[in-house]
């Protein structure tokens, strides 16, 4: 099987070591933990950020479901566009970053309206972790192995039998 994508990204990812694969999978394990705690943490704190900021129940559902979603969904695709054409570990590191920030920023905000702004930029943050993520995998894995379609599949395949899907 055929290496699909660029053929200076191929040649890169054919020179590392495979002793590093572990190394990867274990960053971007943890960067994974880290993009799913920031997501949460609105969740996790709703009654003290209600009771601080004195917001309502349909606003902080927007703010943890309707205005994260919105920017998350949409931002998604240019960023693996975007990791696609560029470095894939630049482009994840400065989305965790953005999240990171945006989620202290969350923390910090005085009023609705700040909140609002700090959820949205931690739903564009985290839309950039997943795409570069993936393809750092595919990258690092070999692809004639199918690591990356074991991956994949083994995702969907669990999410049916736990009928989930």
């Amino acid at each position: 099987m055929e290496r699909v994508g660029f053929p200076e990204q191929a040649a890169a990812a054919d020179s590392r070591a495979p002793g590093n694969r572990g190394l990867v999978l274990g960053m971007l394990c943890f960067v994974y933990v880290l993009n799913f705690l920031d997501r949460q943490l609105v969740s996790i704190l709703a009654k003290p950020i209600q009771d601080s900021l004195q917001i309502t129940d349909s606003q902080l559902g927007r703010i943890t479901g309707f205005y994260f979603a919105l920017f998350y969904c949409f931002i998604a695709i240019p960023v693996g566009w975007l990791a696609d054409r560029t470095n894939r570990v630049k482009v994840l590191s400065i989305a965790c970053g953005l999240w990171s920030a945006a989620t202290a920023a969350c923390g910090m905000a005085a009023n609705y309206g700040q909140l609002v702004v700090a959820r949205m930029a931690v739903g564009v943050g985290e839309a950039g972790g997943v795409p570069p993520s993936y393809a750092i995998i595919s990258d690092t894995g070999n692809l004639q192995s199918g690591t990356a379609a074991r991956l994949g599949a083994g995702r969907g395949l669990r999410g049916i039998a736990r009928g989930r899907l």
